[in-house]
C-alpha cells in the first residue's frame, strides 16, 4: 500500500462529544507503546454523515508508525472498533 510514513490517522477511536483536555496525553501515551511520539493532532471534521474525529499520530520514524498501525488497527478502543 505504499511506503510507510510517520504519521499514522486514527479513526473512530471517540467520538466529537468525548474529545476532552486529557484525550491528547491519553492517546500519546497509548500510542508512546510503539515508539517516540513527537506530535498528536485531534481534529474534528465534517464527513457527510456528520462530524467525526481523526487522531494523527506523528512518531520519530516510520518503524515506530508502522508498529503502532499493526498493534491498533481494528483494536478495539472505549467501545468502538479503531
Amino acid at each position: 500500500a505504499g511506503t510507510p510514513t510517520q504519521v499514522v490517522c486514527l479513526r473512530n477511536m471517540v467520538d466529537p462529544s468525548e474529545v476532552d483536555a486529557q484525550l491528547e496525553e491519553e492517546i500519546t501515551g497509548e500510542c508512546s507503546k510503539h515508539g517516540k511520539v513527537d506530535q498528536v493532532v485531534i481534529a474534528t471534521m465534517d464527513e457527510g454523515a456528520g462530524p467525526a474525529v481523526k487522531i494523527f499520530v506523528a512518531y520519530a520514524d516510520p518503524a515506530s508508525s508502522t508498529k503502532a498501525v499493526q498493534a491498533l488497527d481494528k483494536r478495539w478502543f472505549g467501545g468502538k472498533v479503531v
